[in-house]
């Protein structure tokens, strides 16, 4: 079970150990990633910031800091575009 932080304000720290991978599909239905999830989208207005279609994912460029993401460390894309990045 994905671990939940005391309040809204304290990141997901246990996910940037060695286990975040673990948790990590967790973690995608956490409300502190719909939180980011959502921000991310809105900068992006809901844009793939790719290629410009409409956006529906949200990708890490890192995974260093998965649980503490910096905003600026995540990209909205459309699916296309999300696939063909794990593809490589």
């Amino acid at each position: 079970m994905l671990p939940t932080p005391p309040n809204e304000e304290t990141p997901y720290t246990l996910l940037i150990r060695q286990d975040w991978e673990r948790y990590y599909p967790e973690y995608l239905q956490s409300p502190h990633w719909d939180k980011l999830r959502y921000q991310v989208m809105e900068r992006a207005n809901w844009t793939c910031e790719r290629c410009g279609a409409a956006a529906s994912e949200v990708h890490h460029l890192t995974y260093a800091c998965v649980g503490n993401e910096n905003l600026d460390d995540l990209q909205a894309l459309c699916g296309g575009c999300h696939r063909g990045i794990h593809r490589k």
